[in-house]
């Protein structure tokens, strides 16, 4: 599900060496959820889709 949601996003970015790490909560989490996360995360980090 991970993989997907950084492929969403943009993935793999130019420039860029992305880990995505899942915590336990991952598992019961919505797809919408995580995509959320990880665009929040990118974001973050300076790195915008």
């Amino acid at each position: 599900m991970l993989r997907e949601a950084v492929r969403r996003a943009g993935g793999p970015w130019s420039g860029y060496h992305v880990a995505v790490i899942a915590r336990p909560p991952a598992l019961a989490a919505r797809p919408e959820d995580l995509d959320a996360a990880l665009n929040a995360a990118l974001k973050r980090a300076g790195v915008e889709r």
